[in-house]
């Protein structure tokens, strides 16, 4: 046996070894792709679960300070000076201006979940940052951290040698924003 029968063999050999590693080759991908296909969605549950747990929260405090400001004011309305009074109604509108900034936050982060968009992370220079500003005297600076007060400090620090803000707010991570950082880690919003 030689010549065109034994290359029709090996040929038929190679052939069909090849379409087996093709086949086993192209299952492997399909499982890898489920695999990875299931830890998104894992980590989107882990996510959304966190993020229930942190509105639960976020929600109730500017509202449970509301009603106890509106309460006060209905129930000693008569007694109050004008300068309690105003005070009570500020408590009110800053508590309602901030819940009305969290859901904003909230259908954001939703909307973004939903139209298949992804959040990415990345490191930038605090100068790059602060170098595309425009009227930074008239901004706030919002730096929250995840369990680093100290690296937050020096944040801060840094950006006021670069710029002046109107206000400047430094709190731990909280609801939404603990989503995006890692243990030790800063967020920064102008």
């Amino acid at each position: 046996m030689s010549g065109y029968p034994v290359t029709f063999v090996c040929m038929l050999i190679i052939t069909i070894t090849t379409s087996a590693m093709t086949t086993k080759l192209t299952r492997q991908d399909e499982m890898i792709a489920e695999r990875e296909r299931k830890l998104n969605e894992a980590e989107k549950e882990r996510i959304r679960a966190n993020l229930l747990r942190a509105i639960s929260h976020d929600l109730r405090t500017p509202l449970t300070s509301i009603i106890g400001s509106s309460a006060s004011y209905i129930e000693n309305h008569d007694e109050l000076d004008s300068s309690e009074k105003l005070e009570l109604i500020t408590t009110i509108h800053d508590d309602a201006n901030w819940l009305l900034n969290m859901v904003e936050n909230l259908l954001s982060v939703t909307r973004i979940q939903n139209d298949g968009h992804k959040v990415t992370k990345e490191p930038e220079l605090v100068e790059e940052v602060v170098s595309g500003l425009k009227d930074s005297e008239n901004r706030v600076l919002a730096i929250s951290h995840c369990n680093c007060p100290q690296r937050a400090k020096e944040v801060k620090e840094e950006i006021l040698k670069l710029a002046k803000f109107k206000k400047v707010v430094v709190v731990d991570t909280a609801g939404i924003s603990s989503m995006y950082a890692n243990d030790g880690g800063v967020i920064m919003a102008v």
